[in-house]
């Protein structure tokens, strides 16, 4: 606890220590004042007030030396003003710098360093620390600036860091010219310019979490613009997402996460398969340069029976008037509403048909496929590519104009293949599948006598 210190005190500050005293700022009585704290005792004495400026900021009363003093001003709009005056004659200059977070300033001589303690997420064009003599000559120190105190002899230790040598702690004093040179005396390890870490992205599990994914990467500092491009081997289609910053409190630092909705740039759910992925990272402060890196991922997810698309959502067809077939792809996601967000024409001349039924997979080929039974009553199987369309027709047999009815698409014999079912007016007869396109249903069974609740595209 230390002693000596007025019961009004506040504001209460450590500036310097020099041996086994700490220099305390405190404000008492309306007044700043300067004092030093012995450590050993805990007492203070020699309390001095310090003259203020009377248009200095309330929070930084600045800093002087023999020659020269320099503080900050804000006007009514918020705008901070560098004040520097000349001891021996009081005259005095001053530079605009806009509206820095918190702003500071310190003086080695005969100039004044300046800079903004920057917010990380929040760079400041201010964050360098600039050295400025009363003659308006000036240069860069060091590249970002956190944090200054007075040392034990009267240099000043700064947390900053340079593009060349990374962050750490710094020690300011006046060079055999006058001028402030800046020595590191030790490193924390963190580059200034910034790093990006190999990424582990593998496999990305779309049937988790409702659809979405978590693509996480590990960059050394995240003011950043960070822009990524999925991009689909087979299909060449692009998901596109970009981030400022890919800041997000659930994640540890530095890794810089894209909420993947699961979706491509053309609004379809994204195929299942091989994604090539761009990633380039744009320091928002513009300290060094961006940082790209490429890479390569699979996406998987369980088979739909309805897709036929290999995007993990069921399809509609839909046979128009003037028999031409078309696929609508739709999103299927919990909680979201299926919609058609891509119509793709498979054909024309389907009005050969009077029954068209989706089977799901008859043909081995682990995607959809239909049947078409034409007017002359012979089956057609079209097997599934999974991209979209079907393979060249294959016949399967005829005689099947005796159905009123088909239906497909589920496995009735829980052998897991998918099989069909036909209803001829009077009983259900299902042929179960084989798995096999070159012979693709087996002879039928009779099931019943109540027809199936059947949807069919006639």
């Amino acid at each position: 606890m230390a002693t000596g210190l007025p019961a009004d005190a506040t504001a209460i500050w450590p500036e310097s220590v020099k041996g086994t005293s700490v220099t305390l700022a405190y404000k008492s009585g309306g007044k700043q004042y300067r004092a030093t704290l012995d450590l050993a005792s805990g007492a203070v004495s020699g309390a001095k007030v310090v003259v203020i400026p009377a248009d200095a900021l309330f929070r930084d009363p600045g800093d002087m030396s023999p020659t020269l003093r320099a503080w900050m001003t804000e006007d009514a709009a918020a705008k901070v003003s560098l004040v520097l005056e000349d001891r021996k004659t009081a005259a005095r200059h001053s530079l605009a710098l806009g509206q820095p977070y918190h702003p500071a300033v310190h003086v080695i001589g005969d100039w004044a360093l300046y800079a903004d303690d920057r917010l990380f997420m929040e760079p400041s064009p201010l964050q360098a620390l600039r050295a400025r003599s009363f003659t308006g000559a000036e240069f860069k120190l060091l590249d970002t600036y956190r944090h200054a105190v007075r040392g034990p002899d009267g240099t000043l230790l700064v947390q900053g860091g340079r593009l060349d040598r990374g962050e750490g702690l710094f020690r300011i004093r006046a060079g055999a010219d006058g001028k402030p040179a800046a020595t590191m005396i030790a490193s924390s390890g963190v580059p200034v310019k910034l790093a990006l870490s190999p990424s582990t992205i593998s496999t990305v599990d779309l049937d988790k979490n409702r659809g979405q994914a978590n693509l996480d990467w590990t960059l050394s500092r995240l003011n950043v613009q960070v822009k990524v491009t999925l991009r689909h081997r087979r299909t060449g289609k692009t998901a596109t997402r970009t981030v400022v910053p890919p800041y997000n409190d659930f994640v540890a630092p530095h890794i810089a996460r894209i909420r993947w909705d699961g979706l491509l740039d053309s609004g379809e759910c994204a195929f299942n398969g091989a994604y090539d992925w761009q990633l380039t990272a744009t320091p928002l402060d513009k300290l060094g340069p961006a940082v790209s890196a490429s890479g390569s991922f699979t996406v998987t997810r369980k088979v739909n029976p309805r897709d036929l698309n290999d995007n993990g959502s069921p399809d509609l067809l839909v046979r128009e008037g003037n028999g031409t077939l078309t696929r609508l792809d739709t999103v299927h996601r919990a909680g979201v509403p299926g919609s058609g967000v891509v119509h793709q024409t498979i054909g024309s001349g389907w009005q050969t048909y009077d029954r068209i039924e989706a089977t799901g997979n008859l043909g081995g080929t682990a995607v959809g496929d239909l049947v078409a039974r034409d007017r002359a009553g012979v089956l057609w199987l079209y097997q599934g590519t999974g991209r979209g369309n079907y393979a060249t027709r294959l016949r399967i047999g005829s005689g099947w104009q005796m159905y009123d009815k088909l239906a497909g698409g589920s496995d009735v014999t829980d052998d897991g293949r998918n099989d069909l079912v036909g209803f001829d007016g009077l009983n259900n007869f299902v042929h179960p599948g084989t798995g096999d396109w070159k012979r693709p249903l087996q002879s039928r069974w009779e099931v019943g006598s109540v027809p199936y609740e059947l949807n069919l595209l006639a």
